[in-house]
């Protein structure tokens, strides 16, 4: 007893391990999981980053490309008024040819600009400037024809537009530099941020999975430690349950031996008492013959009680021969065997239904049977119609149920659990013989095919004995 409580103790100390275990576990699993949902917003928000940032930089380089252009449009207008004015005044068709290479330059920087400036108020800018320069380089044409002079309202003109062309080159060009430097200056912030939730997303990610690493190999290594413990623990249960096994060997073999020689001195009093009462019945009173008669009885009750051990003893001892057991065919056959014996005193009617084949010792069967109909036929046999009905079934858990119920004397649920034991009977002996072994076996038998036993009853109502047996071979032998 005090084995099976360390086993449960261990068992329950092993349990908790391992729900421990388990939660260490979980919360490791949950870290990591964790750390790997951060990673993934932070490769989320840093590639989100890094197309703004892709964005800002062809901002920048759109609005450097701009300023370049603008310096170059204004270059090249510059260099056309030049060219010009060398043609007005010496009349060389190399100015005229540098002239028209100017016009077309400015166009072309004109154009490019076109796609490097951004904002509606720079296009309107850029519009404005570009037909002052062409209104500008038309009006050096048109002055040279009309051949006027210095101070011509044509070259008053030229001074208005070379001013706005000023201006708006000026305006142009601040707004540029003023939409470099904004980039600039997000771009330089945005790629310290970005830098900052790299560093810091990447950190805590790893911080995290060292973190939940370091914890696992922890839980690892106590689970480690856990098992060792475990086998120790089974290691010592094997050798309690070994010590167990021998110390019922024993008792057994004592059981066994110390039955096997009561019965020859009881047999031998039985004899002697029933030679006494033959010869010299005569000479003796009324109460001696009582007398020898209680002699008799209590040598008989004796035989019957060692016997009875005996069989106890055999069930423990022998082994199971498992096969395929026909149990209505089994029952059938123990009735018709009680009822030969008795011959007509039997007056219990049987009402045998449907039963489960069972797996198991079709001799050990047999006895369950003989004992249970047994049962039954003694505690009902004061009833004016004694009915056994036996009857079963196969449960939907992997069990087939059998029951026989009576409708005898029945007995107090409230000590249904010494029915099993050996010697405990609810009855006195004067009313209903027996030795309280019966049972006992019938336990022990089902016990050993891997099955459960119990019983139900009440006062003056009947009694219920049912068994399971698993419905394969696999029912460990107890």
């Amino acid at each position: 007893m005090k084995a099976l409580q360390l086993s449960g103790r261990s068992t329950e100390r092993v349990s908790g391990a391992d729900g421990t275990s388990a939660l260490q576990r979980r919360v490791a699993t949950a870290a990591i999981a964790g750390a790997l949902v951060v990673l993934a917003l932070v490769a989320g928000l840093c590639y989100q980053g890094v197309l703004r940032q892709q964005e800002r930089l062809r901002a920048i380089v759109q609005a450097h490309d701009a300023l370049v252009q603008l310096q170059e449009a204004s270059a090249a207008h510059r260099r056309a008024r030049g060219a010009w004015e060398a043609y007005a005044s010496a009349g060389d068709p190399s100015s005229l040819a540098q002239f028209e290479a100017a016009v077309r330059e400015t166009g072309a920087r004109m154009a490019q600009l076109e796609v490097a400036i951004d904002g509606a108020e720079q296009r309107v800018r850029l519009l404005s400037l570009d037909r002052l320069m062409q209104d500008d380089l038309a009006g050096l044409r048109a002055g040279a024809r009309a051949g006027s002079g210095p101070a011509s309202d044509e070259e008053r003109a030229s001074a208005l537009r070379l001013a706005g062309i000023g201006e708006l080159l000026t305006a142009l060009a601040d707004a540029e530099r003023e939409r470099l430097r904004r980039n600039q200056t997000e771009a330089e912030a945005a790629a310290a941020s970005l830098q900052t939730l790299i560093v810091a997303g990447f950190g805590i990610c790893l911080l995290v999975l060292i973190l939940a690493l370091m914890y696992l190999d922890r839980t690892a290594r106590a689970h480690r430690a856990i098992q060792r413990r475990v086998m120790d623990l089974n290691r010592a249960l094997e050798k309690r349950a070994e010590a167990l096994q021998a110390i019922n060997k024993e008792l057994e073999d004592f059981s066994y031996s110390v039955s096997h020689d009561l019965r020859a001195p009881v047999r031998a009093i039985s004899s002697f008492a029933h030679i006494l009462e033959e010869e010299y019945g005569a000479a003796l009173d009324a109460e001696g013959r009582r007398l020898l008669g209680v002699v008799r009885g209590n040598a008989e009750r004796m035989g019957r009680l060692i016997d009875d051990l005996l069989a106890f003893s055999r069930v423990g001892r022998q082994a199971l021969h498992r096969e395929p057991v026909d149990m209505k065919a089994l029952v059938e056959e123990v009735i018709a065997a009680f009822r030969a014996d008795s011959r007509d005193t039997l007056r219990a009617r049987f009402e045998v239904g449907d039963l489960p084949q069972a797996f198991g010792d079709a001799a050990l069967l047999r006895q369950v049977w003989a004992n249970l109909i047994d049962n039954a036929l003694k505690y009902s046999g004061k009833a004016e119609q004694p009915v056994i009905r036996i009857f079963g079934g196969v449960q939907d858990d992997g069990w087939a149920a059998y029951t026989i119920e009576d409708n005898g004397v029945g007995f107090d649920m409230r000590y249904a659990g010494k029915l099993f034991e050996v010697f405990q009977r609810l009855h006195q002996g004067q009313e209903f013989p027996g030795t309280g072994v019966g049972l006992a076996i019938v336990k022990r038998i089902v016990d050993r095919h891997g099955g459960r036993v119990r019983a139900e009853g009440a006062p003056n109502q009947g009694a219920r004995f049912s068994f399971l047996l698993p419905l394969d071979a696999d029912g460990n032998e107890a």
